[in-house]
């Protein structure tokens, strides 16, 4: 999509979010001259088209009734997310319920936490539910899970152990916050030992203090930001969250820890971004500066860019973050052999059993050209044009 037209109709759609936030019907001549088919497309690609629908629908005008299968389609999404929330809920709830009969701590995260800061259910959209657990508790629940006809995706090949159901129900079970990459290896490092700071709520279940929630969402959302991109349902939460809690949060402690993970410029760029955006007053205008960075939001999407993800690899590579042609050998040498972190983190029992290596290599590298020559040719042109 091109820029100019990305950024026109995605600053409709957040101004669309912010008038469902606020409780506020959209002006109708904005809305008239809006291109609603890419602004809706646009919140389909950032899991935002619940709570747009929501604005829509307030909007005296009735946009809508001018593109029934639009309108069709948008209802249909708006009915299945409120389904997948009460599901989400029930699954929780019997979730919860196994961990507090077999004693096992666990920790709600994101998401389904930030939902009820929200003025109405349904306005976040979720893709998964994330919990952290005691790591005692990992098999348990592999087998409890399994018994409730949940498929498991991944077990013990990395941080989350990962489980879905139809329709469309996703948990991904953590041991621990952060992987062990060097990215990221400040933030593994710090959350550690994250237990011994978590309140207890009951006998098993914990919960984060409003501040340390959201130093763990802000480094969260770095994590996706510095890697493949984050989008603007990110930028979202930031405004909900902090409209609710910001004028009681010990703001010191707050940066005294975000200078620790090193986030502490990331997390004021971002909430100056948030507040611009989505403040009911007329705020700030955007700078140049902020229109790119918001560029990278809307360009990045739920789940981030392919393009993203390998330009920052290469960036973590480059000394001073600089990408030479040495750095762009490295990283595909990388790509064909993985390093041993990987083998510990991803594939545990090659790690294991080292002399499975050479054999590995082979079968992956026949399964990737099989299954995905595409991806790998589109990996290879952006390497070729990451300067």
């Amino acid at each position: 999509m091109e820029q100019e037209k990305l950024l026109a109709s995605g600053l409709d759609m957040i101004y669309l979010a912010s008038c469902a936030l606020h409780d506020a019907s959209p002006d109708p001549l904005r809305v008239q001259e809006m291109d609603l088919p890419t602004v809706c497309r646009i919140a389909e690609m950032h899991s935002m088209q619940s709570i747009v629908y929501m604005a829509l629908e307030q909007c005296a005008s009735e946009p809508l009734s001018a593109y029934p299968e639009l309108n069709q389609r948008l209802r249909i999404s708006y009915t299945r997310v409120m389904q997948m929330l009460v599901a989400y809920d029930l699954e929780r709830e019997a979730i919860f319920q196994f961990f507090n009969d077999n004693n096992i701590w666990y920790l709600p995260l994101k998401g389904a936490v930030l939902q009820q800061d929200y003025p109405r259910l349904g306005m976040r959209q979720m893709v998964d539910n994330d919990i952290l657990i005691d790591s005692n508790g990992r098999a348990p629940l592999r087998t409890f899970m399994e018994a409730r006809g949940y498929d498991v995706n991944a077990y013990g090949l990395g941080v989350p152990d990962d489980y879905s159901k139809a329709p469309r129900v996703h948990f991904e079970i953590h041991h621990v916050l952060y992987e062990d990459i060097e990215r990221i290896r400040r933030f593994r490092a710090y959350y550690l030992d994250v237990e011994k700071r978590l309140l207890r709520v009951g006998s098993y279940e914990r919960a984060m203090s409003e501040e340390d929630f959201y130093v763990y969402f802000v480094s969260h959302a770095y994590k996706h930001f510095s890697g493949s991109g984050n989008g603007i349902r990110s930028l979202m939460d930031v405004h909900v969250f902090l409209s609710k809690h910001g004028s009681t949060l010990n703001w010191t402690y707050i940066y005294h820890e975000l200078e620790k993970l090193e986030i502490a410029r990331f997390e004021r760029t971002t909430r100056a971004l948030a507040e611009k955006l989505f403040l009911s007053e007329q705020a700030e205008p955007l700078t140049e500066t902020d229109r790119e960075l918001l560029l990278f939001y809307l360009s990045s999407g739920t789940f981030g860019r392919a393009d993203y993800a390998v330009m920052g690899r290469l960036s973590d590579m480059g000394k001073d973050r600089k990408i030479t042609f040495g750095v762009k050998l490295r990283y595909c040498f990388r790509r064909l052999v993985p390093s041993m972190e990987t083998y510990k983190v991803y594939h545990p029992i090659v790690y294991k059993h080292k002399i499975l290596i050479p054999g590995f290599l082979i079968w992956r590298l026949l399964c990737a050209l099989w299954k995905s020559p595409r991806r790998i040719f589109e990996e290879i042109q952006i390497i070729k044009r990451t300067k």
